[in-house]
């Protein structure tokens, strides 16, 4: 799910037919999501695979994807389609294996019909009334995509909004391609949707 040089193999894809749970971990201190990639298997749309030497095949996605790592990946561009994937979780408490506690047997002879019951309550309370992020994880996630934000960053420190204002494409690309340069950031190719999602609308001159 992130940036690689090189294009990569369809086999990759191969591996998360019929699986439930895509368990990614790890990404460098310098990884970048590859956004196609990671809106492929976080959508709905039909993935193409094959395996070594094999045909291709398509499947439907049918599992939840979690990326765990100390890191957190740099985005190309924070779109509406990005913010519905991403959900920050920060995972603060450490826990350490103990030996000889027992926990096992306890939990097999005597709690283990208590922790079924306790499990099904929970799924039917959220099938009731569905389930939002905890405050925590809202915060974290909104930190992260702002600071991702590159082209909502120059868009707020740069530019003055008016309805009635009209300005050259070309002038704000440059504009923003050196806001860009001067914070030794790359320049992303911004996208008809990232203009339009700002609320930028492109118009003929006549």
């Amino acid at each position: 799910m992130m940036e690689a040089r090189g294009q990569r193999h369809p086999t990759e894809l191969a591996q998360f037919m019929g699986v439930r749970l895509a368990l990614c971990s790890e990404p460098s201190s310098s990884a970048t999501w590859n956004d196609s990639r990671a809106k492929s298997l976080t959508g709905d749309a039909i993935i193409s695979a094959r395996f070594m030497r094999g045909d291709n095949f398509t499947f439907r996605r049918a599992h939840k994807t979690i990326v765990v790592g100390n890191h957190m990946p740099k985005l190309n561009a924070v779109t509406q389609a990005i913010r519905r994937r991403m959900q920050m979780v920060p995972f603060r408490a450490v826990f350490a294996p103990v030996a000889g506690t027992g926990m096992r047997e306890r939990l097999q002879e005597k709690a283990l019909s208590a922790v079924l019951a306790w499990a099904i309550k929970g799924t039917v309370e959220w099938v009731k009334r569905g389930t939002s992020p905890p405050v925590r994880v809202r915060l974290l996630t909104e930190e992260y995509l702002a600071d991702e934000d590159r082209f909502g960053q120059w868009l707020e420190e740069c530019c003055a909004r008016d309805e009635s204002a009209l300005e050259r494409s070309s002038d704000l690309h440059r504009n923003y391609g050196a806001s860009e340069m001067v914070r030794g950031r790359r320049v992303m190719r911004c996208s008809r949707v990232t203009w339009s999602e700002a609320g930028l609308a492109r118009r003929r001159p006549w």
